[in-house]
């Protein structure tokens, strides 16, 4: 549902864009129009954050589900990129919008990527024993063996053999 409002957003960020264009008669570039010049950036912000975060926000759905992440992020990243849209499009900017969405939205990326990554290694290293373990073989070689069944891979590293995985 967020994801097809914010594409929503983004193709009437578009339209907007190009309208702007239209109007002032600028194929590329802003031709130094303020208001050409917020609307550009405007949309180009939006296509550099919102993209990740949807991205990041549908692996943690998978890892946990989609009902334990919750409308509550989604809605922060759409009010976010809304409030964010609105402050930096107006000429005579308020920069708390700015401010505000730009929060809003590192909250939704970061609290997304650090539970992705904690989700992670708990399972790899909780359900599969230890990742790492050092030992040594019968003539005194040491390795460091990376054992885990969810990576699908076991690794031997050595400073006097051939390490492998």
């Amino acid at each position: 549902l967020y994801a097809a409002i914010l594409g929503l957003i983004f193709v009437g960020l578009s339209i907007r864009t190009l309208r702007l264009r239209r109007k002032l008669k600028v194929a590329l570039g802003s031709g130094e129009q303020p208001i050409l010049m917020r609307a550009i950036r405007v949309h180009s912000n939006f296509a550099e954050y919102v993209p990740i975060s949807l991205l990041l926000l549908f692996f943690l759905e998978l890892q946990i589900g989609p009902h334990v992440v919750g409308s509550a992020t989604f809605v922060a990243l759409l009010i976010g990129r809304s409030v964010h849209a609105y402050g930096v499009s107006q000429i005579d900017e308020n920069h708390r919008f700015r401010v505000v969405g730009m929060a809003l939205t590192f909250v939704v990326i970061i609290s997304a990527a650090l539970r992705i990554l904690v989700n992670y290694v708990q399972a790899v290293a909780g359900e599969k024993g230890d990742i790492l373990t050092a030992v040594q073989d019968n003539q005194g070689f040491e390795y460091l063996i990376i054992d885990s069944e969810r990576l699908g891979y076991i690794c031997y590293f050595s400073k006097t053999r051939s390490s492998s995985c």
